[in-house]
Formats: structure tokens, sequence, C-alpha cells
């Protein structure tokens, strides 16, 4: 919301940073820090505003259009149980098949997945390697700066593994343009190397409350990089490499974020009823109605005063624990290439006033199903309405499907990034109507909360036996209770679990998290990817006419004919091409 990462042109192997005299005074100046087109490694390192400079550069690939500013909040969701890719009138080609399952070695978006990421290793590279130039620098900031760049590394090799499996390992830099070929490293040596990246990273890395920091959800801070460890733990503990071992570092790193104290859940008792939006209405919809039983009954709550504060350029680091970060700069620039809110959003066909937004991804009835009746994150995740007219006015959902005796959501899109509620940027007359301001969370505390809860679980009764560990239902019943109106950490004897299994884990992880980017992994780490998106395809099939599920059903039907070799994305065409020790996945 507050910043942006400025990118110029760059390549995989060569690093093309150079500093720019600006003092990293706070983190705003540090986000609109800008490297430019190339340095010479002996050269540059050697003050505070070039350690500053290189540190952005290292950050500034994770806004990339085909990392989050576009192909993680959207992409990998519409091959989810969560939500599809609304096919019509959109062409599926080699930039968005993606978004169908029918990624090929040649598609767009892991080919620059691919390049971005080593971007990304590539810079952090040099700034390890070439730190100790820095001479007359404050030792706390170079330490910091080591952290952020360390765990930077490991966390791009972690979004490498995720999607490709096995990828070449980097650690230094590139010393010569020529040195391509590169084997592929085994997953999970990968992963080792990732939590060694992080770990010591942890150790060196300030907490949000650090002034230099600002209270902001930009950059990563100690309590983030443990929560994020605690995930990487929970997919080595999961498929494909099925380390059991790592459920019990999970909950260690969970604990530590939880026994920092510096973080806990939104709640009512952090908002006031009723928050106006920025044209002045009250958030609130009107009750259900037997003439219209799909109105969704709704009072504000601390699950959808988080979604309002990325929309209106408030950070939260209290539960919204690392953000990428995005917005104007000037009148001439705005963000980079989020399309969150834009493209991810509710329907919305009022430019001018709402700046609009042509959703690409829609909701799937199983996710619907998930919420019980009262559940307040429901029809804040899921638009309950779209909005039209020259003044912006929302018209809800009321269709009801005969078929299956319940609301037609195959038409809805997500809710949880609403335009209406983001301001007009500086400098600027209306919202653009292709980019927004908002940020996008990489990790929440709610996460940790789950994740926590998972790790315990499975640690004493496995993935089909029942939990009563007091820990692991108190995680889970905080997220329970804020989801239905109540203070989180008071119990509820009508809302909190007395026992938890697997399952019900893996579905509020799909209420909470929805359209977070964390589902298709999710489901891959758990082995139940295929397994669930035939239940997806059953389920439109038995439940809709033709005419209303004819989209719904591309993702799941192309996940289910392609099989294992979609738990994967291809190597690229363009490494395959530069780099003979690489071999392609299967089925490619």
């Amino acid at each position: 919301m507050k910043s942006i990462y400025n990118i110029t042109k760059c390549w995989r192997k060569i690093a093309l940073l150079m500093v720019v005299a600006i003092q990293m005074s706070s983190c705003q100046d540090f986000l609109h820090t800008t490297p430019v087109d190339f340095a010479t490694p002996t050269a540059y390192y050697n003050s505070q505003p070039a350690l500053t400079s290189a540190l952005v550069g290292i950050y500034s690939p994770l806004l990339q259009n085909d990392t989050y500013g576009y192909a993680i909040p959207i992409w990998q969701e519409d091959v989810t149980d969560e939500g599809y890719f609304t096919t019509n009138g959109n062409t599926v080609s080699a930039s968005n098949d993606v978004a169908v399952n029918l990624q090929s070695y040649t598609s767009t978006v892991p080919t620059n997945f691919w390049r971005n990421c080593y971007v990304g290793i590539e810079r952090a590279n040099l700034l390890i390697a070439n730190i100790g130039n820095a001479q007359g620098v404050d030792t706390s900031f170079v330490k910091a700066v080591l952290s952020e760049a360390k765990f930077l590394r490991g966390y791009y090799h972690f979004m490498l593994v995720q999607n490709f499996g096995d990828v070449p390992l980097k650690i230094t830099p590139t010393r010569d343009a020529t040195q391509t070929n590169v084997p592929r490293t085994p997953s999970k040596d990968v992963y080792a190397q990732i939590i060694k990246d992080m770990t010591e990273a942890e150790a060196g890395l300030p907490t949000y409350q650090n002034a230099t920091y600002s209270n902001s959800t930009s950059r990563i801070t100690k309590t983030a990089a443990e929560a994020i460890l605690a995930r990487v733990c929970l997919y080595m503990a999961g498929n494909p490499i099925n380390d059991n071992t790592k459920y019990a570092d999970a909950q260690f790193w969970a604990n530590k974020v939880i026994s920092s104290g510096l973080h806990s859940l939104y709640s009512m008792t952090d908002t006031v009823a009723n928050v106006k939006n920025l044209r002045g209405q009250m958030l609130a919809y009107p009750a259900s109605t037997a003439s219209n039983p799909f109105y969704p009954a709704y009072k504000n709550n601390g699950y959808a005063q988080l979604f309002l504060n990325m929309a209106t350029n408030v950070y939260s680091p209290r539960e919204s624990m690392w953000e990428i970060d995005a917005n104007s700069v000037s009148n001439t620039i705005y963000n980079m290439n989020t399309n969150v809110g834009c493209q991810t959003g509710i329907s919305d066909a009022n430019d001018a006033v709402t700046g609009g937004c042509v959703p690409y991804t829609w909701i799937h009835q199983y996710l619907y199903d998930l919420y019980a009746s009262g559940d307040l994150r429901r029809d804040w995740a899921i638009s309950p309405y779209g909005i039209t007219g020259a003044t912006g006015v929302r018209y809800f959902y009321t269709t009801k499907n005969s078929a299956a005796g319940k609301p037609d959501v195959l038409n809805r899109s997500v809710g949880k990034w609403r335009r209406e509620y983001e301001p007009v940027p500086a400098g600027w007359s209306a919202k653009p109507k292709w980019n927004t301001q908002f940020n996008f969370p990489v990790i929440r505390y709610s996460d940790v909360l789950l994740m926590l809860c998972e790790a315990i679980v499975m640690t004493t009764s496995g993935s089909t036996g029942s939990c009563t560990d007091a820990t692991a239902l108190d995680a889970i019943n905080q997220v329970r209770r804020r989801a239905f109106g109540l203070n989180p950490t008071t119990a509820s004897a009508t809302y909190d679990l007395t026992s938890v299994t697997l399952d019900e884990i893996q579905k509020e992880r799909a209420r909470e998290l929805c359209f977070e980017g964390v589902r298709k992994a999710d489901l891959i780490r758990w082995g139940i990817y295929l397994q669930r998106m035939q239940e997806v395809l059953t389920l439109d099939n038995n439940s809709y006419p033709v005419a209303n599920r004819i989209f719904a059903v591309v993702s799941p039907q192309n996940t289910v004919t392609g099989g294992t070799k979609v738990l994967l994305w291809p190597i690229p065409s363009s490494e395959m091409l530069v780099n003979t020790a690489a071999t392609q996945n299967p089925g490619y």
C-alpha cells in the first residue's frame, strides 16, 4: 500500500544493481530507493545507501507480474478447490494457461516466475558475498541487511522448490555469465539450505517494532521469519519430502511467534460497529429475507477490518506479519504490476467511482459450503454483491440454484480486496482500472495458529486421529471465535471445538486463508490435490446445469486429466536451452 519497488531491466545470471544516494531513515525511504542498471560488486556495497539500494533490489522481484503481482494471488488460486479461472472472454494462451492447468515448458508464467526468483537469488548472493566492503557502517544496520538478504535467498528457493521440485541451488554469485550448466539439486537438499538461510537470518532480524521498520509489514522481521520457517517445516513434513520430524520443528517455530507476545488476531474490540467506507456508506449489508434468502446478514468484524486496512493504507503487523507492498510513487508511476483488487476482487463495472474490477477468479461451490451459518468470513471472502451504475450501486446476488437447492455461487468472485474502499492515489483524479494499491499478505498470525494446531495434531494423533491437546484446540479455536464475531481469547461453549482432526484443519485453512496463495501447495503437501479436484468436478457436474458450470469445470477437469504431472510446473524451455545439465519434470 505505502510504497513501490521500482525494477529496471535485469537478467538471471548477471547482477544489475547500482546505488543511489538515499539514506535509509525510514521504511518508506527504503521502499522508494531505486536500484538501477549496473554495479561492479567490488565497487559497491560499501556504504549504507549502497546496501539499502542493493537490498531493495533483492525484494523487488517479489512484486513482478509473474510472482506476487499476479501469478500467486490469481493463477495459483484458479486451480484449487477455492476458485476457477473465468475463461469466458479470456482466451487460454501461453500467458494464462497455468490458470487452467494446461501449462507447458514454453508457458509465460513459469518462465518468468523462474527468472524472477533467480534474479532475486543472484542479487542476494552478491550482497552476501560483498557486504564485507561496508566500512564504517553501523554494525546493527549491516547485521539486519545481511539477515534480510539471507532470508530472501531462502524464500526465493522456497518458491522455486514448491513449484518446480528439484531446482539448481545457487548460494554464490555467478562470476562468469557463461557458467550456465548447473544441475538440479534434490528438493530435500534445497530445503535444507532454505532452513539454514532462514534460521541464520532469524537470529539477526529485528522485530516490527524496531524504529527502522516503522511498524510496517513490507520487510521481513524476526517473527515473520519464524512464521515462514514454520511453513517451510510443514512443507518438508508433507509430500513429496515426507520428513515427519519436521512437524516438531514447525511447532517450535510457531511457538516462538506466539511466545513473543507481539501478535494477536484483530477482533471486534479493534473496530467500531459499521465502519464507513470512503463513499460514506455504512459497512453493513441488508439482512436475509424470505424473498431474498441469500442476502448476507452482516456486521463489522476483525477479519473484515484486516482487509479494509489493506485497502486504506494501514499497516497491521500485529496480524498481517509480512505483505508484498505496493503503491504509487508519483502521478505518472502507479504501482508496479499488482492486480489484486482489479482482477481478483468484486465484479465492478463502475471504473469512475470505485475503480473497476474484471474478476478472473470466481468461486467454487465447495468453498462456499465450508462456511457454517453465522461465519462472518464467508461474505467477506466471497463476494455477496457486484457493483454497477453511475454511482457505484451494489446489486446483491440472490439467484437460487434449483438443482441443488442452494445459492448459485459459480458467478461470484473474490471479496477480500474491495476497490470501493481504496482511496484515489495522490496526484490522480481517479483510480486506474488495471492497477491497485492493495498489499498482498504472505503470512498472517491466524496462519501461525493453524500451523501450530496442525503440527501438534500430526505429532500426537496423525492424519486420521482426533486430537484433544489443549494448546492445539486453543490455537484453532482462536481463529474460529473471531470468525463468529467473538473475542478470540475468550472460550465459547457454542463455537469451540473439543477435539480436532487434520480434516477439520484443512477446512479451516480454506475458510480463513482462501485466495491468499497457499491452497494449491497445501493440498499437494497433504497428498489430496488430485482427489480434491475430482470432488470439486463431481460437485459442479452434479449440482449445476451445463450453462452454469461450463467454465467452473475446466480447471478441475484439466487437473484430473493431467494427473501427477500438474503437481509441478515444467522447467522453462529458456532454461533447458542454455543449461545442458538440466532435466525436465515428468510429463512435459
